[in-house]
C-alpha cells in the first residue's frame, strides 16, 4: 500500500480505519492512560470561582476648600459552571480528527494554531499545577496518536 499499488478501495478503507483509530481507538486509550492522574475532586466539583479586588480612590473637595479622600476596595466574584460530561472526549476527538487531516493535507504549521486555541480556552485553569500536567500530558499524547497517523494516512496517499 505504502509502494503506491494499492487500488483506491484499498487506500479509501486504510484511510477510514486510520480516522477510526484516530478517534475512538485513541480516546479510549487516552482514558485509560490518564484515568490515574486526572485533577482531585476540588478541580473537578463542577463549579469554578474566579476573584478580583480593585482598590479606587475618589478625592472631593467640599465648599470650605477642605480636601476629601475616599478609598474604595470592589471585590468581584465569578463564578462558573464546568463543561458537561464527555465534553472533552468529544473536544479530543474533534483534535485528533484535524490534525490527521491537517498532516494528510501537508499543513503541519495548522497545528500551532490547534495549540493556541486549546490553550486559550482553558488559560484561567492552568493556575492549578495538578489540572495543568493533567492537561499537557493529556494534550501531547493526543497530538503524538494524532501526528502519526496523519504521518500514516498522508503516506498511502
Amino acid at each position: 500500500m505504502f509502494t503506491g499499488n494499492a487500488s483506491i478501495y484499498e487506500k479509501v478503507t486504510a484511510t477510514i480505519c486510520i480516522f477510526i483509530l484516530a478517534t475512538y481507538g485513541a480516546g479510549y486509550f487516552l482514558g485509560i492512560l490518564l484515568q490515574n492522574i486526572a485533577p482531585n475532586n476540588e478541580l473537578q466539583e463542577g463549579i469554578y470561582r474566579l476573584s478580583d479586588e480593585k482598590t479606587e480612590v475618589k478625592t472631593k473637595y467640599e465648599s470650605d476648600g477642605r480636601k476629601e479622600t475616599e478609598i474604595i476596595t470592589i471585590k468581584t466574584e465569578q463564578y462558573f459552571h464546568d463543561s458537561p460530561a464527555k465534553i472533552g472526549q468529544i473536544i479530543g476527538l474533534l483534535e485528533r480528527t484535524l490534525i490527521v487531516i491537517l498532516m494528510m493535507i501537508h499543513l503541519p504549521q495548522g497545528l500551532a494554531f490547534l495549540a493556541a486555541l486549546k490553550t486559550l480556552t482553558r488559560f484561567k485553569q492552568f493556575e492549578h499545577k495538578q489540572f495543568a500536567e493533567y492537561y499537557l500530558i493529556g494534550t501531547l499524547s493526543s497530538s503524538m496518536i494524532g501526528i502519526l497517523l496523519g504521518v500514516v494516512a498522508s503516506n498511502i496517499w
